[in-house]
């Protein structure tokens, strides 16, 4: 019966494509919005841990609230920053001063939509290991009038370096020149966000406030580990300040960038189960015209000494072939849904990293 299968398979091509096609629909489109959102989900999980791979201790002020990713938390004293660096085990440490800026483009509109990506500012960190942004072309800011800007905008916005830009914060708009662009780990942006970097003093200025920071980097000289430095710093700054690892800051950026992605990966694995839903509906449909219609067939399987059940296996067999060779070039072309997706959901206006 099996091979009686086979061969009815290869003289009813139609009838094989057409059965196949409902099944190679449903699994790409189930397969791509798998791809699409594990890989986004990963290749942000990838740059944050490498933009942040340098930090051993991150000194902060608790919040009582989860702050999502990017998001300023309450202030501490820039001044702890001296006594951190005076802890045994320190090698290094960076201020780190967040807040709202907005790079706005030569035509006078914001670059970018702060209703489907942040646009913050930062300071420039001049401690490598602590800077989680690298230079793509030109310099760092060396004065309060320059700025550094992430790679995506000055690509939206046309900027090259030497060229003056304005940027909008809490205060007035004030024009900057653009002294670099850079790129946030391998990524061109932050997770999609606008980035705007300052110098210390600007950032204080226009972003924060006088003797203010979000949170203090550190790095651990050679031997010593992240825990062991955590704790060394927690007990010089006091209870007041919270210290983590390097790996928990990691952590917590990855699980609140997810946050910020699950809405979109719930409304792409419903438009994905709907796919699957309606495409079996119409396998079912498809197989069952297709058995009605060789009723006679069958009969005649019956008629020349095959059972019952051997003509309910030769059905099986067909579907079992045709499942299996349309479900594995579905997968295949999962890629290829996945690849339109982003291309889709960057049309609308949502950054996509490679």
């Amino acid at each position: 019966m099996f091979t009686l299968t086979i061969k009815q398979l290869a003289a009813r091509k139609l009838r094989l494509v057409i059965t196949a096609f409902a099944v190679f629909l449903s699994v790409a489109f189930m397969a791509g919005t798998f791809i699409f959102t594990d890989t986004i989900s990963a290749t942000f999980d990838s740059a944050l841990a490498e933009a942040d791979e340098g930090v051993d201790a991150y000194v902060r002020m608790p919040s009582e609230i989860d702050l999502g990713y990017g998001e300023p938390g309450p202030r501490l004293d820039a001044s702890l920053a001296e006594a951190v660096a005076s802890v045994d085990g320190v090698d290094d440490v960076a201020l780190r001063i967040n807040g709202y800026a907005q790079l706005v483009g030569s035509d006078g509109e914001p670059v970018g939509d702060v209703s489907k990506s942040p646009a913050f500012g930062t300071n420039w960190v001049t401690v490598d290991d602590l800077n989680p942004y690298e230079l793509a072309s030109g310099n760092p800011p060396a004065e309060d009038d320059e700025i550094v800007v992430d790679k995506a905008s000055a690509d939206k916005a046309d900027y090259q370096p030497g060229d003056v830009a304005t940027v909008l914060t809490k205060g007035a708009p004030r024009q900057f020149t653009i002294a670099g662009i850079a790129r946030f780990g391998a990524a061109d942006s932050p997770a999609g966000a606008t980035a705007v970097l300052f110098t210390d003093a600007a950032a204080t200025e226009l972003l924060a406030g006088p003797g203010q920071a979000d949170a203090i980097a550190v790095t651990a000289v050679d031997g010593v580990s992240q825990a062991d430095l955590a704790a060394a710093v927690q007990a010089a700054v006091g209870d007041g300040v919270e210290v983590i690892t390097g790996a928990t800051l990691v952590a917590e950026n990855q699980a609140a960038l997810g946050e910020g992605l699950s809405e979109f990966n719930t409304i792409a694995m419903v438009f994905a189960i709907v796919a699957v839903f309606v495409g079996a509906f119409i396998i079912n449909n498809t197989f069952s015209i297709i058995v009605a219609q060789r009723t006679r067939e069958m009969a005649m399987l019956r008629a020349i000494g095959a059972s019952g059940r051997q003509v309910r296996r030769a059905v099986l067999i067909e579907a079992l072939v045709v499942g299996s060779l349309a479900s594995g070039t579905g997968l295949v072309a999962g890629i290829g849904v996945a690849s339109g997706l982003r291309q889709l959901v960057s049309s609308f206006g949502f950054d996509m990293p490679e």
